[in-house]
């Protein structure tokens, strides 16, 4: 994990009775990269996915997803102007 050098969303239910979210907290520190996310959702199991509320966990991804699309878009130039 030391060595990972691409961004990282971590996602986990504090509910989870097959992995413990701790295992996700320790690969979010050991991670050796800047851009990383870790996300604890409260009361949800294993298969965030399929959760009641899955849509807030569908809106994080994207959302998260969203920001690194658009930072990495050029910038648009300034329209030259009609002098």
């Amino acid at each position: 994990m030391e060595k990972l050098a691409v961004p990282v969303l971590l996602l986990h239910g504090d509910a989870d009775r097959i992995t413990p979210p701790d295992g996700s907290r320790d690969l979010f520190r050991r991670a050796g990269v800047a851009d990383k996310q870790l996300e604890i959702y409260p009361g949800h199991y294993h298969d965030l996915l399929h959760e009641p509320e899955h849509a807030a966990v569908v809106a994080d991804i994207t959302a998260w997803i969203v920001r690194r699309v658009d930072a990495a878009k050029p910038a648009t130039p300034e329209p030259a102007s009609e002098e």
